[in-house]
């Protein structure tokens, strides 16, 4: 094949990892599909088959990762752990899994044969040539980014895998296709046939890419009418079972079978005016088996989370490149990684190289890699030319091992949480609905990825990671983010620092063994930043300090404060003052986001009245209904409200409602959103002031 010497000249200015990585086992069966259509799960749905092609696709195992993929990627987690905790001579000991494992090398020239199968009652449409072109050669422009097998892995392993394959065929059999069995035995005897035809023409021993005895991969092209998804005469890639036959003194190993055109007519028509071209998308996707990747996409709707990635996946809708997780297990990249305190990263796309960021929260040398996140930056060119928009995607993979080690408790079909998830930057979670990814899936300028967002940054089983992403910031060909390690934070929903009338304090004390890194952040009553300070609580000691002398800058009379602690062990107060009559009254912050808030004693007897505040802590607009009950039940009030993200409210309840009020009340706030607040009731002359915590139902 003909190489784009100045596209590999580029490529290969671009670090080249050198480790090697580990593909399916020549004992383990595993076929791997390509997707079905929408229309064809409706179609399956409808007439019954559904659940009987899902168990069959469930049987083939390529749900799962390659177990010697696997293997290979603990290996190159607990070495980037070590490296990035400063573990060296950890990381000096550990040895690569074993070499013969391998399989389908990942980088450097692979050379791969494909096979080129037609039927007496079954020509082919398409010229070898025109296969060979879009299979090694430079394609056809119109389909890009899919114009060829080699131009679509160039680019997505950055140079480093370089897939020189040769074209055999056609060969037609002399029989019709209804004559090969289908089953493993029919589809390898039909193999047999077609590879000792071309015995005199090469040396297929060349094929044997890493010395391990087997032709590492090779493909079936074969005419004639696809059937249904899970079917024989459909796309996957699987092994060579018969270990007996050879060819020039090597074995047969994994292979891909699929067909010539998704639209050849039930009957050889020679006039169809239908597109019959050959479309080289399937192979792409069957290559990535090849290569020791699993499918992302969700086989069974009715089992586990549903809707995969979404479909933004080679391995899933066979659409786009793979994501950077992928393309970390292949070793095409090195990223950075981040275990704790704050950081601002700066990402290239991933189209043009391998920036990628791994956040794995508190890991030590000694720590289960279990789970993680993994943040790139996609943009719309080169093999993402179709996707629908440029920003962040934010990867959640859940890297859970079985007790030996040999695979991932994981998968994107069967299990209670998926091995690799596709956050959802607008918080509608239609991927989890069985939907396809869309542009709002991308995280850009003001969207966060916290603890307390929609999705957010915890892990499973409901535990905190601390993962703090925001401030993303587009730049000219870079985008920019700021990530951080924190607890849970606490808020103080309402302060106000009038001069002469009114203080806010803030109170703290760590009793972590360790210091604790505190960073507080201040909005005004809009939800605008107005400040940001941070500042070390040494283990065992504190702090009490007005709010306005934390910060560096003047901040606004009135507002709300996020209070962000990496520790666990880290106690807040607030105090508030009345300063014309010293009254004074404090309130410890906890983490009391919710959607349904209830104060349990609202008072106006004996000259005392009540106000209370609520701000929007989440990433979205919350409409929500402010009741006030009385103590029988009975409603005495209610309004709807709404509060933009960050947006905050303060209110007397006698004004609020505009109702003579009851002596004694309970207010009930209910909503869709993260909201926190609490109340303060005053007595006559606001001698004494009493604050009511708002307790969190939901």
């Amino acid at each position: 094949m003909t190489l784009n010497r100045h596209y590999m000249s580029v490529r290969k200015r671009i670090v080249r990892l050198l480790t090697l990585v580990l593909c399916l086992s020549a004992s383990t069966v595993i076929l791997a599909l390509e997707p079905p259509t929408p229309e064809q799960v409706k179609q399956y749905r409808a007439d019954g088959t559904m659940a009987a092609r899902v168990e069959l696709a469930k049987s083939y195992g390529n749900h799962k990762m390659s177990p010697e993929l696997m293997a290979h990627i603990r290996y190159k987690l607990r070495k980037l752990v070590a490296e990035a905790t400063g573990d060296i001579k950890a990381a000096a000991r550990m040895k690569t899994p074993p070499t013969g494992w391998r399989n389908m090398p990942t980088v450097g020239t692979v050379q791969v044969p494909v096979f080129l199968v037609a039927f007496a009652d079954y020509p082919a449409y398409n010229e070898a040539a025109y296969v060979e072109d879009k299979i090694s050669g430079d394609g056809v422009p119109e389909d890009y980014p899919r114009e060829s097998l080699h131009e679509y892995y160039d680019r997505s392993s950055y140079g480093q895998l370089d897939i020189q394959a040769d074209i055999y065929g056609w060969y037609t059999t002399a029989y019709n296709r209804s004559e090969v069995i289908e089953n493993s035995t029919g589809r390898e005897n039909l193999i047999k046939e077609v590879i000792q035809n071309f015995d005199t023409e090469a040396d297929f021993s060349v094929y044997d890419n890493d010395g391990n005895g087997a032709i590492d991969y090779f493909a079936i092209i074969w005419a004639g009418p696809h059937g249904e998804w899970a079917e024989f005469w459909w796309g996957y890639q699987t092994h060579f079972q018969d270990s007996s036959f050879t060819i020039d003194g090597v074995g047969l190993d994994a292979y891909s079978w699929q067909w010539e055109t998704k639209n050849y007519p039930e009957t050889y028509d020679p006039e169809t005016t239908v597109d019959v071209a050959f479309k080289v998308s399937t192979l792409i996707h069957e290559t990535g088996h090849a290569l020791g990747l699993p499918d992302y996409y969700d086989y069974d709707g009715d089992i586990g989370p549903d809707g995969g990635v979404g479909r933004l996946d080679m391995m899933a809708g066979s659409w786009g490149d793979h994501n950077c997780f992928s393309k970390w297990v292949l070793d095409w990249i090195t990223p950075a990684v981040q275990t704790n305190g704050i950081q601002t990263h700066t990402l290239n796309p991933a189209a043009t190289s391998g920036d990628a960021v791994i956040f794995m929260p508190g890991i030590t040398g000694d720590t289960p890699f279990d789970e993680y996140f993994m943040v790139q930056y996609r943009t719309r060119e080169d093999n993402d030319a179709t996707y629908p928009n440029d920003g962040l995607l934010i990867w959640h993979v859940n890297a859970e091992l079985y007790g030996g080690g040999y695979n991932y408790v994981y998968d994107n079909s069967y299990t209670e949480f998926k091995l690799l998830r596709l956050m959802e930057a607008d918080g509608l979670e239609q991927i989890e609905q069985g939907f396809q990814a869309n542009a709002g899936d991308y995280y850009l300028p003001g969207n966060t990825f916290t603890p307390m967002s929609t999705p957010n940054s915890n892990r499973y089983d409901g535990e905190t990671s601390r993962l703090w992403i925001n401030d993303i910031t587009q730049n000219s060909g870079t985008i920019s983010f700021a990530a951080e390690f924190a607890g849970i934070p606490v808020f103080l929903p309402h302060y106000t620092i009038r001069s002469g009338i009114w203080s806010t304090r803030l109170s703290m004390s760590n009793e972590d063994p360790v210091p604790a890194f505190v960073k507080l952040t201040a909005y005004g009553p809009d939800g605008v930043e107005a400040g940001e300070t941070n500042f070390e609580l040494p283990s065992g000691g504190g702090m009490t300090d007005l709010v306005d002398n934390l910060f560096p800058v003047a901040l606004p009379d009135t507002g709300w404060i996020k209070v962000a602690v990496d520790g666990d062990l880290v106690s807040s107060l607030m105090t508030f003052q009345y300063l014309p009559t010293g009254a004074a009254s404090s309130l410890t912050l906890t983490p009391t986001p919710g959607s349904k808030l209830i104060f349990p004693l609202i008072e106006h007897v004996d000259g005392r009245t009540t106000g209370f505040s609520l701000v929007n802590l989440g990433d979205l607009p919350s409409s929500f209904s402010v009741k006030l009950q009385g103590t029988d039940g009975t409603t005495i009030a209610m309004k709807l409200h709404a509060l933009q993200p960050g947006e905050k409210m303060v209110a007397m309840l006698e004004e609020y409602f505009g109702v003579t009020l009851p002596e004694r009340a309970i207010l009930k706030v209910q909503g869709d959103g993260s909201l926190a607040g609490f109340a303060l009731t005053f007595t006559e002359g606001n001698t004494n002031v009493i604050a009511v915590p708002a307790n969190i139902l939901e």
